[in-house]
């Protein structure tokens, strides 16, 4: 499926920015948070992330062993701490993969059509949600199988055929799931513009 951008607002900035929706193909996984759940805690817990917790646990602790080793390189050689830096781009890409995958095995998660914007996400789900209540999601972006798990409150839910499409805006979506949607809209609408001009 080819990404369809949206501009939806006329207005400056960040506005305009926020405003722009993108329909693409990606990996979903959606679960109604239970009642008294603490949203401060990682959407993680409430997905069987299996082998996966692992494999981040060791990830984690090898981003952090590189993140050390630059910090005492970089006063001693920077050519040496470029090094590192190359590094450990490398193994943050394996990391998203390599848990995006993980997780896909174990999340049964399933290829979904999204309307992806910098405030929130669309979806078709088989159940409705209630208005304002919150749910869980597992989205893996594609084709780079870039991960991001959050919270969101539903917006707007109404039946379509024998589904629901559902609306959610992201509870506090942490920042590094944050930057990674941006790039992601970022690169589908510079995407987009190239394609529009050459035709």
């Amino acid at each position: 499926m080819t990404p369809r951008v949206e501009n939806v607002s006329d207005e400056p900035g960040d506005e305009k920015r926020n405003a722009y929706r993108i329909t693409e193909e990606a990996l979903l996984a959606v679960k109604p948070v239970p009642a008294g759940h603490d949203i401060g805690r990682p959407a993680e817990l409430l997905f069987d992330l299996g082998v996966a917790a692992d494999v981040k646990s060791r990830l984690a602790d090898l981003d952090k062993g590189f993140r050390e080793c630059h910090a005492r390189l970089a006063r001693h050689d920077a050519l040496a701490a470029e090094a590192v830096d190359w590094l450990a781009a490398q193994i943050g890409v394996l990391k998203d993969v390599l848990f995006a995958t993980t997780l896909e095995t174990d999340n049964h998660l399933e290829r979904e059509v999204v309307s992806l914007g910098a405030n929130g996400i669309g979806f078709h789900l088989s159940q409705p949600q209630p208005n304002r209540g919150l749910v869980a999601f597992h989205l893996v972006l594609l084709p780079q199988r870039e991960t991001l798990l959050g919270y969101g409150r539903v917006r707007q839910c109404r039946a379509v055929g024998d589904r629901f499409a559902i609306g959610v805006e992201f509870v506090e979506l942490a920042d590094d799931y944050q930057r990674r949607l941006n790039r992601h809209m970022l690169k589908s609408q510079i995407s987009h513009k190239t394609l529009a001009a050459s035709d």
